[in-house]
């Protein structure tokens, strides 16, 4: 298995499991502090066990429950103003960046995995790139993009800022073209290391994740373009036979120094 020490949760999936942790939290919390004083405070260790006693304990539960959920959705008032396909879309990438990592973590163990990488880019909206994968080789460093779109991708040019998709149910859509995406997170990666004194020749590659994908395009493509767990691993592993050993340990140290998702809070 592959090396995944550097692996860490999204901010969306983090933020997630904090909601849950204070929704679930809160409310038992509650009911123990209250099943203490009943027990306690109260000189009757035995209240607790009278016929009327939990159900009260459920129904204040239940009440509290409903409270934290209200309190948390109002904290977080820009979750209910996506639209529905905004929510489809994002559920969808992630279920695709999650296979993905596992068909990663079946790499051989010397290879160092990491996942959600944020490295400054200066021209960006939000002034950083984000990097599904990198992968750190025994002589290449790979950065992974992932899209998860379902249907038939079949552009006219490989470098059109859009690619049309034909979905499932015969509707036309668009999607952001990923090799505009990972040649660009390709070149920023490769500044960001030269800054720490690395310098590597990074290796993108795009992985359709979706198994109704089809992509449609006649010859090969600059950019290697992976639809299987075993297609990737193959590429990944073949071209890390060509170039000049690296030192993994200190490529790993550099990425970390350079990744935002890894910084200290």
């Amino acid at each position: 298995m592959a090396n995944s020490q550097y692996h860490r949760l999204k901010r969306r999936q983090f933020r997630g499991r904090q909601a849950l942790m204070v929704l679930f939290g809160v409310p038992g919390a509650a009911m123990v502090a209250l099943a203490l004083y009943m027990g306690v405070y109260l000189g009757d260790p035995h209240a607790l066990l009278e016929p009327m006693t939990l159900p009260f304990l459920l129904v204040i539960w239940i009440v509290l429950f409903g409270l934290t959920a209200k309190a948390l959705k109002v904290m977080a008032p820009s979750a209910g103003k996506r639209s529905a396909p905004e929510v489809a879309a994002q559920a969808s990438g992630v279920r695709g960046e999650l296979g993905v990592k596992s068909w990663l973590g079946a790499l051989p163990g010397d290879y160092i995995l990491f996942d959600n990488v944020r490295i400054s880019h200066a021209q960006s909206r939000t002034g950083e790139r984000e990097l599904d994968f990198v992968v750190i080789g025994k002589r290449r460093v790979f950065v992974v993009e992932v899209k998860n779109n379902a249907g038939t991708i079949a552009p006219d040019d490989l470098w059109d800022k859009q690619w049309p998709v034909t979905t499932p149910s015969g509707g036309q859509r668009s999607m952001r073209n990923p090799m505009h995406q990972v040649y660009g997170q390709r070149k920023t990666l490769e500044e960001r290391l030269a800054e720490r004194g690395v310098h590597v020749q990074v290796q993108p590659i795009v992985v359709l994740s979706n198994p109704n994908c089809l992509f449609l395009w006649g010859e090969n493509t600059p950019i290697p373009i992976a639809q299987s767990g075993k297609v990737l691993r193959g590429l990944i592993t073949r071209l890390d036979e060509r170039g000049r050993r690296l030192d993994p340990p200190r490529v790993a140290e550099a990425l970390a120094s350079v990744d935002r998702t890894r910084q200290p809070a």
